[in-house]
């Protein structure tokens, strides 16, 4: 009991020396507290017995609570303290807006966050799907992006295939209002105060993938270079030069933590040539350029930012195209059909089928192989439902056919200069349609063939047409079959007239499928001895009925005399003279669908050079195809008679009689 009464005497002395220091500073802290609740700072001062709290800057009271017996001249030093202009505060960024409310600052100023973060991202469409893809001779491609439900386009610049990955150019168009309502307030401000008709479209270039220039659709333009941004108007005058902080490096990227080990032979190996050359078929090409993408998107979101807190209004636009570019990669990465998917993905080679089944937009990159002759043609199914496809290649379209529905084959020469074209096919709205394409490459084939036909030695003599001289190759050098002239049941009649009055119509023909199916086109003359073997063995006549023939090559063989009345038009020979296309040039008969070929560019050439020729000796008034004068027939095939008004016109022949 006594040692309790020694501790109570014990704590009660403590409590009377200490007590009220200990209950001045207590409520110090506590009325800090209390005050500070909704203030921007607070501190305590335990020298003088002293709490400060400042009041958020809509009140702007400043509360000195002196806890106990606090001089005048300490209350007026802390007052100063606190109303004075704080060196760290940055200025108010935006024109006509009321100056920015000055705190109150104690002892403990708290961390303010950055005054703008547009974040843009979310105000954009995130629906974009690729368009079309344009292959270039310079090496680059076109990637187009619209967005189905508001007709919004991004156009991206990047390489071909087979090369580093490198983005050269994006584009924007149809920018239209942007939505601030998701906006926070600071970033809301900067859009509703400022005019953005220059925002309606603009382009973004770029060296070694990094921002180099922003174009306005005014013509203002924003150049980065060495850590700053020098904007400049429509006529080129500097109009403000833009530091960026170290937090942003001399390159214009994002000053980065110490890379990795591993980190940094990613790079080297990024870097290596070996490495940029097989990118397009690497399985980490997407993961890589998908990286690269979202760091550049975070930099020029960064950049975008520090612009649009500028006093110009015309930098505060750079600053949102910046940040639309940003939002826009951002969403892009995240999409079905993202930039660096169709950037990697491998293009189609010769004969490869690409079948879709069902409705969709579908675009690729056909990789033209090497060859002298750029021979390519296209074959497309598009069924019951009518679809469309087009071919693009060096910023033009080279074919488009459609919507329609079947199937159908064409042909193109493309120039030296193509390693890839573009191939674009929209399927039908409705879910059920079905297509398929194939490219099929045969300038290889026939540049071989060329050689074969370089080492014939012709023993007739060289036709000159139009300055041009061409070869017809002899029945005999074809091995052709002799003709039966004493059978009463087939036909080898001769004119008697001179060849000069009495020949005046061109038929063309083609030979057609059935006929062709298992030939070579590099034998000479193979093709020829088909056709004469079937019309003599299998139509009982009496030689091979057409005049002439020209093979995909473009060689020209002697077919019937041309004394001779020809065999290839019902009722109606005389004065007409055959040339046979030995190739199937049809797309369907009937409900059957068939394997054809194409019109060659050697092909059509050696057709026209004929036709000269042929004019230059006898009166030919004429041309058409078979089907024009026997209209019962499909020879010579859809192809040919698409291409036959352009003879015509070519040729200034008019169209032939019918004869039944």
């Amino acid at each position: 009991m006594r040692r309790f009464r020694l501790w109570a005497i014990a704590l009660i002395s403590f409590i009377a020396v200490t007590g009220g220091a200990t209950l001045k500073k207590s409520l110090s802290l506590s009325l800090c507290g209390l005050l500070g609740f909704n203030s921007l700072v607070c501190s305590a001062n335990f020298s003088d017995d002293r709490a400060n709290a400042a009041m958020p800057p809509a009140s702007r009271n400043l509360t000195t609570v002196v806890a106990a017996n606090g001089d005048a001249n300490s209350t007026n030093r802390r007052n100063e303290a606190l109303t004075s202009t704080p060196a760290w505060l940055p200025e108010n960024p935006l024109p006509d807006a009321p100056p920015a409310e000055q705190p109150t600052i104690g002892d403990i100023p708290r961390i303010r966050k950055p005054q703008v973060n547009l974040n843009l991202q979310q105000t954009l469409p995130t629906d974009f799907r690729v368009s079309s893809q344009m292959p270039f001779s310079s090496g680059k491609r076109e990637i187009v992006m619209v967005s189905p439900s508001t007709g919004k386009e991004q156009k991206y610049t990047v390489n071909l295939p087979g090369a580093r990955f490198q983005i050269y150019e994006a584009e924007f168009k149809d920018i239209g209002a942007i939505d601030s309502s998701n906006l926070t307030g600071t970033a809301r401000q900067v859009i509703e105060t400022t005019e953005l008709q220059s925002l309606s479209e603009f382009k973004l270039d770029f060296q070694n993938n990094q921002l180099s220039e922003v174009i306005l659709a005014d013509g203002t333009r924003g150049e980065f270079r060495q850590g700053r941004a020098v904007i400049q108007s429509p006529d080129g005058q500097p109009l403000e030069t833009i530091e960026f902080s170290q937090a942003i490096g001399t390159d214009g990227s994002l000053a980065a933590s110490p890379k990795s080990a591993g980190q940094q032979v990613r790079q080297q190996e990024w870097q290596t040539s070996d490495s940029a050359a097989t990118l397009a078929s690497s399985p980490n090409c997407s993961n890589t350029v998908g990286s690269l993408l979202g760091n550049l998107a975070g930099t020029m979101a960064t950049q975008g930012n520090r612009l649009a807190a500028s006093k110009t209004e015309k930098t505060r636009i750079v600053g949102l195209a910046l940040s639309f570019a940003s939002g826009a990669l951002k969403n892009n990465a995240n999409s079905r059909e993202s930039l660096q998917e169709v950037t990697c993905e491998a293009p189609v080679q010769c004969d490869e089928k690409r079948v879709s089944g069902g409705s969709e937009i579908r675009t690729d990159l056909f990789q033209v192989p090497a060859g002298i002759d750029r021979q390519v043609t296209l074959e497309y199914e598009f069924f019951e439902i009518p679809d469309t496809i087009e071919l693009y290649y060096d910023g033009n379209q080279l074919f488009s056919d459609g919507p329609k529905s079947s199937r159908h084959r064409r042909a193109f020469t493309l120039p030296d200069t193509a390693e890839y074209v573009g191939v674009k096919l929209t399927g039908n709205t409705n879910p059920d349609t079905e297509w398929w394409y194939v490219v099929s490459c045969s300038g290889t084939a026939i540049a071989q063939c060329h050689d074969n036909y370089a080492e014939l030695s012709l023993n007739n003599e060289a036709i000159v047409a139009n300055e041009t001289q061409i070869n017809i190759i002899s029945r005999e050098e074809w091995q052709a079959r002799k003709p039966i002239k004493d059978d009463p049941n087939r036909s080898y009649e001769a004119y008697t007239e001179p060849l000069k009055s009495v020949l005046d119509t061109i038929v063309v023909h083609h030979a057609g499928d059935n006929l062709l199916e298992r030939r070579d086109i590099c034998i000479v003359g193979q093709e020829m001895q088909i056709v004469q073997n079937y019309h003599m063995k299998e139509t009982n006549r009496a030689d091979i009925g057409y005049h002439f023939g020209i093979d995909m090559v473009g060689r020209i063989y002697e077919g019937r005399d041309i004394k001779i009345k020809g065999s290839h038009v019902a009722q109606g020979n005389t004065g007409k003279i055959g040339i046979v296309l030995l190739a199937d040039l049809d797309e369907r008969i009937g409900d059957f669908e068939i394997e054809d070929d194409s019109i060659t560019s050697e092909m059509e050439n050696s057709l026209l050079l004929l036709i000269e020729h042929l004019k230059s000796k006898y009166d030919i008034e004429y041309l058409g195809g078979h089907r024009e004068l026997n209209q019962d027939r499909q020879c010579p095939g859809t192809l040919t008679m698409e291409r036959m008004e352009d003879w015509r016109s070519i040729t200034k022949l008019k169209d032939p009689k019918p004869v039944n």
